[in-house]
C-alpha cells in the first residue's frame, strides 16, 4: 500500500475512535474544510500567532511548575484571552473606519475573524484538556492551522 494508502487509513481510524470522544470546537468547521478564502499574508499572520501562543504556553508552565501552582492550562486560557481582546479591539477598529477598497475590507476582516476565531478556539480546547486539543487537532483541525471558520457562529459571539 501506498504512502498517501496508509496515511488515509490511520487518518479514517482516528476520525472512527474520535466519534466517542466528546469535545467542542463551536467555530471550526466539523469536516475540517480548508479555509478557500484564506491568504498567503493571512497564514503569515496567523503564524506570528502561533508564535505568540508558543511562548504564552512556555511562560505559562514555566510558571506553574510546582506542585502547589494550578494547573498552567487556566494560566495559559487567561492569557490568551487578553491577546483574543486585544485583537477584537483592533477587529472593531477597523469595523468603524472601514478602508475605501471594500475587497481589501473584506479580506482584513477575514484576517480578524481567522485570528479571533483561532484563539477562541485555542481557549476552548485547552479548558477540556489535553485530549480535546489532540482530537480536534485530528478530526477537525485547527482555525490557526488552516481550517474553515463557521462564520455563522462567529457572528453569533462576536457581531461581525
Amino acid at each position: 500500500m501506498s504512502k498517501k494508502g496508509c496515511a488515509r487509513r490511520r487518518q479514517a481510524e482516528r476520525k472512527k475512535q474520535a466519534s466517542s470522544i466528546v469535545f467542542t470546537n463551536i467555530l471550526a468547521y466539523a469536516n475540517g474544510m480548508r479555509d478557500p478564502e484564506r491568504t498567503y499574508l493571512m497564514h503569515m499572520d496567523e503564524q506570528e500567532v502561533e508564535d505568540c501562543l508558543a511562548d504564552l504556553r512556555a511562560e505559562a508552565r514555566k510558571c506553574n511548575d510546582s506542585a502547589d501552582a494550578p494547573d498552567w492550562r487556566l494560566q495559559y486560557a487567561d492569557d490568551v484571552t487578553v491577546l483574543l481582546n486585544k485583537h477584537l479591539a483592533e477587529a472593531k477598529e477597523h469595523l468603524a473606519s472601514p478602508i475605501d477598497v471594500p475587497l481589501a475590507q473584506y479580506r482584513l476582516m477575514h484576517t480578524h475573524r481567522r485570528i479571533i476565531s483561532g484563539l477562541h478556539q485555542e481557549i476552548e480546547l485547552h479548558r477540556q484538556g489535553s485530549n480535546a486539543i489532540y482530537w480536534a487537532t485530528v478530526t477537525t483541525g485547527r482555525i490557526l492551522d488552516g481550517t474553515r471558520v463557521c462564520k455563522t457562529a462567529f457572528l453569533e459571539l462576536y457581531g461581525f
